[in-house]
């Protein structure tokens, strides 16, 4: 009986601080430097913010949700084709366009595991997902379509964590935000 109740404390215990991101969307409805990330857990947020405000470069963001935190970082500054994700604890994230300046479809490498994540359609990048097998997939959209400040995520990837969805996430919204 003693191992059971051990067992089921251990369980409950470890999931605890398991959140899963649902959402994620600007803190201002005019500036996209600060996202507010949103859990299953409504008492648990996040935020998503550039690394340098003051710069307003867009090649180095951070992120914090729960217990997760990493920077977000262009490999090479100028060049929105590979990105890296190099979280607080666990491996590094790289996430690169399949072919050079085509941003519709990006190959995301973690630890052995490599993603394939889609826009649905190539000239209009509001719906993006990955599709490993019936079961395991990662799908984000906007809220509304045509409108990228409102992002809602459906995260069924078997071993991921918060750190790889926020490689997935910001990859497709970062690639879907207009450019001025």
């Amino acid at each position: 009986m003693r191992l059971f109740s051990f067992l089921l404390l251990l369980f409950y215990v470890s999931d605890v601080n398991a959140q899963i991101i649902t959402q994620i969307s600007t803190v201002w409805d005019d500036k996209i430097d600060e996202w507010t990330i949103y859990t299953d857990d409504e008492d648990v947020e996040g935020l998503l913010e550039l690394r340098w405000p003051l710069k307003n470069d867009l090649s180095e963001w951070q992120y914090e949700v729960g217990e997760d935190s990493g920077i977000i970082k262009q490999t090479w500054k100028g060049n929105p084709n590979s990105w890296e994700i190099i979280p607080a604890t666990g491996p590094r994230i790289i996430a690169k366009t399949v072919w050079k300046n085509d941003f519709t479809e990006w190959k995301i490498e973690y630890g052995n595991s490599i993603f394939r994540l889609k826009s649905k359609y190539r000239n209009i990048p509001f719906e993006w997902n990955i599709k490993k097998s019936r079961e395991e997939e990662f799908l984000i959209y906007m809220y509304e379509e045509g409108d990228p400040r409102d992002w809602i995520i459906e995260d069924y990837i078997e071993d991921g964590n918060n750190n790889l969805a926020m490689a997935i996430s910001f990859i497709a919204i970062y690639t879907s935000l207009p450019r001025n």
